[in-house]
């Protein structure tokens, strides 16, 4: 069963960061997001372990949408706290058994974070202040092992999804599993659950039944650029 992060742990992820702190910092921009989302529209599904128990890579694109996610740092050298960010990602996964394998977007190109703040001056028209993380600043990878996995933003070195086999004809870096590239350098953890909520308990299971279409994810992580 997931373990939702809701808004009370980041409320308290918020206190955290700020306690102790000025506006003053080293970073243009240093901070930590809590999130809660699902990663939809697998292609193609995932097959449960006991209908394909091998352990080869089954290979496809996934996308996640997550408008549950509070963010509090220095962003852009103001201080902003936001429980209203949205995370938008698409990217390829490398899975070796329902839960375990590699997801990833290396270049960032298909990843937004985007969100109003409720603190720091005002730059828009309207008074608002703003997080923004646009295409192409926040490559990442996150390796899963029985649906809990570690995730790295804008890592040195390697990719460790490296390991499988090149997607489709390797035109661009997330099929070729280039090195993750990134304005920022981070890390976190990232939690999933196969299905769409307790309706598909059962008939997405990642264990037998029916082959999984979405997984539920939540997580946090911090990062720094």
């Amino acid at each position: 069963m997931l373990r939702r992060i809701g808004l009370p742990a980041s409320l308290a992820v918020v206190a955290a960061m700020f306690a102790g702190t000025s506006s003053a910092s080293a970073q243009d921009t240093a901070g930590v997001c809590v999130f809660e989302g699902l990663a939809g529209t697998l292609t193609p599904d995932i097959e449960p372990i006991l209908t394909n128990p091998s352990l080869n890579f089954e290979q496809g694109a996934y996308g996640y949408t997550g408008d549950t996610a509070a963010c509090a740092g220095v962003f852009d050298g103001q201080p902003e706290v936001s429980a209203e960010v949205q995370i938008d990602s698409a990217g390829l996964y490398d899975n070796i058994l329902c839960g375990t394998g590699f997801a990833h977007d290396v270049d960032g190109s298909d990843t937004t974070v985007e969100g109003t703040s409720l603190v720091g001056p005002p730059v828009d028209p309207d008074g608002a202040d703003t997080i923004s993380i646009g295409p192409g600043e926040a490559g990442y990878e996150i390796a899963f092992v029985a649906g809990v996995g570690a995730l790295r933003i804008g890592a040195p070195g390697q990719s460790l999804s490296a390991v499988a086999p090149v997607h489709d004809d390797g035109s661009d870096p997330d099929e070729r599993h280039d090195p993750i590239t990134s304005n920022y350098t981070g890390a976190g953890i990232v939690q999933i659950a196969p299905g769409t909520g307790p309706e598909t308990a059962l008939s997405q299971n990642c264990i037998a039944a029916d082959p999984v279409q979405a997984f539920q994810v939540a997580g946090f992580f911090v990062a720094t650029g």
